[in-house]
């Protein structure tokens, strides 16, 4: 059996501050320790282990789920990972769990429970002994701001440059059909979004600042979500509303209804997830935008005014509060205008023939985004018109609304 280099396990315990009881990791500390993980997976000369679901081994792992009040927490499902082990367990009613038959090496273990967020989010042991204790989680309830949904029923539609009015990244023209989905009314506020930073800045998921956001967890760790502040003070009315005071985010008065802008992919998505929502895929977007009836325009009637639509034909210049225009067929506001909204999905050319529930490439280089904005021209806010823009760039116009699948 060939075992981890003597420079993997130095790194390890220097690093990580490694104690035989196993190490817990800090939030502020993840993206650093996945980079080291990495590296000492590389360092690995590799050694027996099962794969699979299972382990054969004989070692054992267990743990403990605390909640706020000390009190065990139960239905916790923690999943483990690592030396081509993938296994989960159970929290029972003390909020104790146990894994056993696990081989010797390097695990990453993540516990998950709808309504909880968890600090830290994800804990690491070195199992080199036949049984280990890993330090203790805290499982922190979370609720979501009063997001409203309607439900978009399933169907098939036809997907890209319908109307022949767009450009050659719509086509070709193809046949989708969805699932039943859930898509929030409107876009998401200021409001809420500032409800999310202080929810995430209490349990360690964001880096508290005045200026710039960055995530600590989950695939945002270490990416920018939203800036807070900006030296444009010759267009205030596109800066961002959300100040960060006193050790708390806040809302000008005036603005708590107007959709959040100035938002990466990453600060939507990591939005999404804390809540247990998602971003829409691009096709479940076009879909709802096109309410049922192959709309060319996400208006009550599919077509696009001054009086559906907030774009720049307005000349309004800014974004307005969400819910100002009619809705379409499906009861969604502002699916065309006000503010343009990412997908979930890379961006990538369209397939050939049918498909169910697509969800874009595997990976790319650019985000979907899709809607237009206050500052875009009608042909932008159309319902099949595809943008594309790096996950990290935020600008002003830049917003989005969630789902529940």
């Amino acid at each position: 059996m060939c075992y981890r280099s003597v420079l993997a396990q130095e790194t390890w315990r220097v690093l990580l501050g490694y104690e035989k009881s196993g190490y817990v990791m800090n939030n502020r500390m993840k993206c650093v320790c996945i980079f080291v993980f990495t590296a000492l997976i590389a360092l690995s000369c590799g050694k027996d282990s099962p794969t699979g679901s299972s382990g054969t081994g004989t070692y054992g792992i267990s743990g403990y789920i605390a909640g706020q009040d000390d009190n065990g927490v139960d239905g916790v499902h923690i999943q483990l990972s690592g030396e081509g082990v993938s296994v989960s367990a159970v929290s029972d009613s003390t909020g104790a769990y146990v894994f056993t038959g696990i081989p010797n090496g390097f695990f990453m273990l993540e516990p998950a429970k709808e309504g909880y967020k968890f600090n830290p989010s994800m804990l690491w042991v070195d199992l080199d002994s036949p049984y280990e204790t890993v330090g203790n989680t805290t499982a922190i309830p979370v609720s979501p701001p009063d997001i409203t949904f309607v439900s978009i029923p399933g169907g098939t539609f036809q997907m890209g440059d319908v109307e022949g009015e767009g450009e050659e990244r719509e086509l070709p023209v193809h046949t989708v059909t969805l699932s039943l989905f859930e898509m929030s009314v409107y876009e998401i506020t200021n409001a809420q979004y500032a409800k999310y930073l202080n929810d995430a800045a209490a349990t360690e998921d964001i880096l508290p600042d005045d200026w710039v956001i960055v995530g600590t967890s989950g695939g945002g760790c270490g990416w920018f979500y939203i800036g807070l502040a900006s030296n444009a003070a010759s267009d205030p009315e596109n800066q961002t509303k959300i100040t960060y005071v006193d050790g708390s985010f806040i809302v000008e008065p005036g603005y708590e209804n107007r959709p959040v802008g100035k938002v990466t992919w990453y600060g939507a998505k990591a939005f999404a997830e804390y809540y247990g929502f998602d971003l829409p895929t691009e096709a479940e977007w076009e879909y709802a935008c096109r309410g049922g009836n192959q709309y060319g325009y996400g208006t009550a009637d599919g077509e696009i005014t001054i009086s559906a639509a907030n774009y720049a034909e307005n000349e309004i210049l800014h974004s307005v509060n969400v819910g100002s225009y009619p809705a379409n067929q499906f009861g969604l506001y502002d699916m065309s205008g006000n503010v343009e909204e990412w997908c979930n999905d890379w961006y990538g050319a369209y397939t050939v023939g049918e498909v169910t529930d697509p969800a874009g490439p595997l990976t790319s280089h650019q985000r979907v985004i899709h809607g237009g904005s206050w500052y875009d021209g009608a042909d932008t806010c159309r319902s099949s018109h595809r943008k594309k823009m790096p996950p990290m760039l935020s600008p002003p116009q830049a917003g989005f609304r969630v789902v529940r699948r």
